[in-house]
């Protein structure tokens, strides 16, 4: 799912894409271990996929139903879903149309992400009281150091590299998609990352952004 959301947002060649997906750690260790993150993500990852055509109703009912069985399964893989109404921009270019597919969706996973808990018995104030008891502030240099170990050091170093370019370039649409997958994950886990499988939903973006860097420099 990654490889795809990259390949189509890019048209990178595929041994690009694969290279920076084969040099993630995290994409390996959410394999090998499938825990409730790696569940869900795939699920959260279908869905941008799919937001990537215009969202027709049976299109927004799928997106909303993916997102919010991900958010069942974990509730950290809502936090790459600002990336769909990214998408959505980056088709449109204009506010009414965005609103006309984003709105109906969001309301519909809400929706369907209550009625799911509900009938878990789970109430949703223990997410507030479970982040809060994450751990210490512990400032933002471990997060900065986990950037490239959830990848690597080489795609960690060329998603830094690519984040530069993407602003140098004016692809202001991919750097709110960027800022859509990644921003959630960093407002809430940046201060206190306590593992970097917090940041696991994030490295299709940290890999996008290397993709698009490596790019940039085969071109020269």
């Amino acid at each position: 799912g990654t490889a795809l959301l990259v390949q189509r947002l890019l048209h990178a060649p595929w041994p690009l894409v694969a290279m920076g997906v084969l040099l993630s750690q995290e994409i390996w260790a959410g394999a090998y271990y499938l825990n409730t993150t790696a569940m869900g993500g795939w699920l959260a990852v279908l869905a941008l996929l799919l937001a990537l055509q215009p969202l027709t109703a049976p299109r927004c009912l799928a997106v909303a139903v993916l997102l919010a069985v991900a958010g069942w399964i974990r509730i950290d893989c809502l936090l790459i879903s600002p990336a769909v109404a990214a998408l959505s921009w980056r088709r449109h270019r204009a506010l009414l149309p965005v609103c006309r597919e984003i709105v109906p969706t969001a309301l519909l996973s809400l929706a369907l992400s209550v009625l799911l808990y509900y009938f878990s018995n789970v109430n949703p104030r223990d997410f507030l009281a479970a982040y809060q008891d994450r751990g210490s502030d512990e400032g933002w240099g471990p997060t900065i150091r986990m950037y490239c170990i959830v990848t690597s050091g080489l795609v960690g170093g060329l998603s830094l590299l690519g984040l530069g370019l993407l602003a140098l370039r004016r692809q202001w649409s991919l750097l709110l998609v960027w800022v859509g997958g990644t921003g959630l994950s960093l407002a809430v886990y940046g201060r206190s990352l306590a593992s970097n499988k917090y940041l696991y939903l994030a490295v299709p973006f940290f890999i996008l952004a290397a993709v698009f860097a490596s790019q940039e420099l085969l071109r020269r």
